[in-house]
Formats: structure tokens, C-alpha cells, sequence
């Protein structure tokens, strides 16, 4: 009987600790981010990182294509307690373009497999449409960086890296939106 007992009672601690832990494991709570830059806003969520908040610094320039078009491009670069942490660039094409996904995404990842790097690619989607993303890792450095891009219109493309671990990168890609202002 007092085995019984003992058994039963390791059966409800155990229980008890189980439903203690999975009522403490919240999800980690985002950080919205909202950045006007030139004719675009720029909007994505991160978690609470412990470097601080993301502070932003913008570049706006304008590129002469070989052809003759000018292009706009407006960067946001991302920095978090002094380390950057990525960059999310928005480029307004001077002429309709058509992004071949799959020639890009073969094309930087031979590339960047050239330069000595260990990359996987897939397609995804983010803001709302098919685009690429690329695990590009340094492993004597022991960095990573997830470069992402996308078409967002016949006229614009959208281009970024994020030096974060996945699971502090994923929040981004799902949230990541680029309108006119």
C-alpha cells in the first residue's frame, strides 16, 4: 500500500511540475518596428533582444544602371548595443523587372559556396509573396547571416541580411512589410 502511495505520489508531482512549466512557457513577446524611409515604410517585429532596442541608421542613393536607368535605393541598416545586427534595403527600379527566383537563388548560393561559406536556400513566403531565403554560415568564425529578397512590385525589390539566430529571425521574415508611405 505505501508503495502504491509513493508511486502515485511521484505521478502527481510530476504532473503538478508539467503544468506548472508549460503555464510559464509563454511566447516571447515582439517588438514592433516602423521605419520610414524615403517613399517607403518599412515594418517588421523582433523579439526583446538582450544587446537593447534596434536602433536604425538610413541611407538613400541613386545608381545609373549600364543601360542608362536610374534605380533608388533606400537602406536600413539595424544596430543593437553597438553590433550590427542587418539590414533590410529597399530598391525602386528605374524599368519593370522580373525577379527569376530560382537563377538568383542558384546564382548567390554557388557564389557565396565559392567564398568558402556553407549555404542553404529555399523559398518562402515573406510579405505576402514568394521570395528567397539563404542560411549562409562561416564556420571558422562561427557566424551566420540569413539573407533574404523578394519582388515586392514590377518597380521594387526588397533585399536583407539579419545576423540573428533563426529563431529570433523567423519573427521578421513573418512580419516584414514595405509600403509606400
Amino acid at each position: 500500500m505505501r508503495a502504491v502511495y509513493g508511486y502515485n505520489m511521484q505521478r502527481l508531482l510530476f504532473i503538478g511540475l508539467l503544468i506548472a512549466l508549460m503555464g510559464g512557457a509563454q511566447a516571447e513577446e515582439l517588438i514592433n518596428y516602423s521605419e520610414e524611409i524615403g517613399p517607403f515604410v518599412v515594418s517588421f517585429s523582433l523579439p526583446e533582444l538582450q544587446s537593447g532596442p534596434v536602433e536604425f541608421e538610413k541611407n538613400i542613393s541613386k545608381e545609373e544602371t549600364l543601360g542608362g536607368v536610374t534605380d533608388d535605393r533606400f537602406e536600413l541598416d539595424m544596430r543593437s548595443g553597438g553590433h550590427s545586427l542587418g539590414y533590410v534595403i529597399v530598391e525602386k527600379f528605374g524599368a519593370d523587372i522580373d525577379y527569376d527566383l530560382k537563377a538568383l537563388r542558384e546564382g548567390r548560393a554557388e557564389y557565396l559556396k565559392s567564398c568558402g561559406y556553407v549555404v542553404n536556400s529555399a523559398e518562402r513566403e515573406i510579405d505576402n509573396v514568394t521570395g528567397v531565403i539563404l542560411h549562409v554560415e562561416d564556420i571558422p568564425h562561427n557566424s551566420e547571416l540569413f539573407n533574404f529578397y523578394y519582388q515586392a512590385g514590377k518597380q521594387t525589390g526588397v533585399q536583407g541580411g539579419i545576423t540573428l539566430p533563426w529563431d529570433q529571425t523567423l519573427p521578421l521574415l513573418k512580419t516584414l512589410n514595405v509600403t509606400a508611405s
